[in-house]
């Protein structure tokens, strides 16, 4: 009896254990910046994804290959995430909108190029209504104090140093004296949408035909 326990012992320490088992765990660990990303997520679903592949080679290989407790405790912890996160920010996206605003999305209100002037059907149809926005602030001159602002939808044109396309940002001006400093985080607006009849012109001399006259900002 010693001598098999001896033998499997001896085999045991021979036996590799899974990498993807073990990055499985590490994606779980990752996917806890769900909290603060969405995008993060991902992690959980690349977990739960590793999990599985480690489990099916370890049988595929068992005198090779070790870790399927490691395995399942990484597609447990992954799941774990993805449930807790998915539901963290479906709640947060049914609740963030007041009930007095409508959601309003850069989605909604971007013309095609061949169209850079003119407003969009969802744009005019919120022309002056109460409106709630996320997005990014716009890097212009000033960074600090800022009263007002031009906000865009993503990253995509400002960290290369292009312009946006008129009908692909608004301006967004205070009317109770709030100020904002200029960063990368989203940004969460109430306020009310216009449409303005003429091209308008920022700090930065970047072209807009939305303005929002906010009045909160998270």
């Amino acid at each position: 009896m010693s001598t098999n326990v001896e033998f499997d012992d001896v085999a045991d320490s021979y036996r590799s254990l899974s990498r993807p088992a073990i990055f499985s765990v590490l994606c779980g660990l990752f996917s806890l910046f769900g909290f603060l990303f969405t995008s993060a997520v991902v992690f959980s679903v690349i977990g739960m994804g590793l999990g599985a592949l480690a489990i099916v080679g370890i049988r595929k290989y068992p005198e090779e290959l070790t870790g399927v407790k490691l395995a399942k405790f990484g597609i447990l912890f992954s799941l774990l995430s993805f449930c807790t996160f998915t539901s963290f920010h479906t709640y947060h996206y049914l609740t963030e909108v007041p009930e007095d605003h409508q959601r309003l999305t850069f989605y909604e209100i971007k013309s095609p190029k061949h169209q850079k002037y003119v407003p969009t059907e969802r744009a005019m149809e919120l022309n002056g209504k109460k409106v709630f926005m996320k997005g990014y602030t716009f890097p212009g001159k000033s960074k600090k104090n800022l009263s007002k602002f031009l906000m865009v939808g993503d990253f995509g044109l400002c960290c290369f140093g292009g312009d946006p396309q008129p009908t692909h940002s608004v301006k967004v001006s205070f009317k109770n004296g709030q100020k904002i400093d200029y960063s990368q985080r989203v940004r969460k607006l109430t306020g009310t949408f216009r449409v303005l009849d003429h091209l308008g012109q920022d700090e930065t001399k970047t072209g807009y035909i939305y303005e929002l006259e906010a009045d909160t900002v998270q």
